[in-house]
């Protein structure tokens, strides 16, 4: 728990500060695509103050799978909505795959003007908003008709659940499936039910790859934000960013100077020059200019 919750903080906090940047600091060229990383940005901290409570375990036996929470004795829910709050896990961890497909879509797009111009242009760009959330309700139906708790599953993974938390299996609300039966002779069968919604999510998946292929192929012919290449997905993890993208990576760097008093009489940030009392000079991005660029 103390892990999680340090890993947690520190995710919400470079997520903030990376908000900041975006709105702050951003170059011009950056576009509509701010409002991506925004979007990205505060998904990430929602998913961040989701999951800490949650405190979801994700676990694999044998031919089976299982994402479970344990129900406490003095817990706020009961198992039947306990195990609501599993689904909605898998369900965000769903959108989080398309996140990241609706980013390569807007970069190839910057790179690609007649595609940018025939499918991320115009009220286009809000699909990139929207499915993520597609994702989300539809991996979650996935999860729900497919590989909902079930008496098998209790009877399967009974023993592995209590070694592994020293919990009966009725304190556990879970989302699982086997993906084989076994019958008296010791015949392995498929579990139709688990190849069915795994299939669905692979197709998912795989819907996903196309765009990210392209953009994996591609060159960057400009210093925009949105034509870096896939790797590192700086817009999703906000460490790359600071260190990528030029501007933020001044502004965090006088943020250090600041706090370890490294500044002598005004700090640049960018193309400006602020005072420590908080006035900005008039010739500021001037000065800056001259300063950075001395003939």
């Amino acid at each position: 728990m103390v892990y999680q919750l340090t890993c947690t903080s520190i995710s919400i906090f470079l997520n903030l500060v990376l908000l900041m940047l975006i709105w702050r600091k951003s170059p011009p060229q950056t576009g509509r695509y701010r409002w991506l990383m925004t979007f990205t940005a505060c998904f990430e901290i929602f998913w961040g103050t989701f999951d800490l409570p949650a405190e979801i375990i994700a676990h694999s036996v044998g031919c089976a799978f299982i994402t479970f929470r344990i129900n406490k004795p003095d817990a706020v829910l009961d198992p039947e909505h306990s195990s609501w709050v599993v689904l909605t896990y898998t369900a965000i961890f769903g959108a989080s795959m398309a996140m990241f497909a609706s980013h390569f879509v807007y970069r190839y797009g910057s790179i690609e003007k007649s595609f940018g111009k025939k499918f991320t242009s115009g009220w286009k760009f809000g699909l990139l908003f929207f499915f993520p959330m597609l994702y989300c309700f539809w991996w979650g139906a996935v999860v729900r008709i497919w590989f909902w708790k079930n008496p098998d599953m209790d009877e399967y993974t009974r023993d592995v659940i209590n070694r592994t938390t020293g919990q009966p299996i009725e304190n556990i609300s879970y989302i699982g499936t086997k993906f084989y039966n076994f019958v008296p002779n010791g015949t392995m069968t498929f579990n139709k039910p688990a190849w069915i919604g795994v299939t669905q999510m692979w197709f998912m998946v795989f819907f996903q790859q196309p765009p990210e292929a392209a953009i994996l192929c591609t060159r960057p012919s400009n210093n925009d934000p949105s034509c870096v290449n896939a790797y590192p997905d700086y817009s999703v993890d906000p460490l790359p960013s600071f260190f990528i993208i030029k501007s933020y990576r001044e502004a965090m760097l006088e943020i250090f100077r600041a706090v370890l008093c490294l500044n002598s009489g005004s700090s640049q940030v960018g193309d400006g020059v602020i005072s420590h009392h908080g006035a900005v000079p008039k010739n500021s991005v001037a000065l800056t200019k001259m300063s950075t660029n001395p003939k």
